[in-house]
């Protein structure tokens, strides 16, 4: 059988947690995507991208915070 593949789901990670738990071989835009502080009040959002033999996706959860 050939790789099944590998699932990493991380809630807020820093750039130090990401980098201890992505594969060593990770693309390095996949990464600096991953890595990259927002820039906006509207950023990050979601999304599902290639890079090479990875497909990194960025998925936003709503949360309510009550006034």
């Amino acid at each position: 059988m050939g790789d099944t593949g590998r699932w990493t789901d991380l809630l807020d990670p820093s750039p130090d947690e990401l980098r201890a738990n992505l594969p060593a071989d990770l693309h390095p835009t996949a990464l600096a995507l991953l890595v990259a502080q927002p820039v906006a009040d509207d950023q990050p959002r979601s999304r599902i991208e290639s890079h090479d033999t990875y497909v990194v996706g960025v998925l936003l959860i709503a949360v309510v915070v009550p006034d």
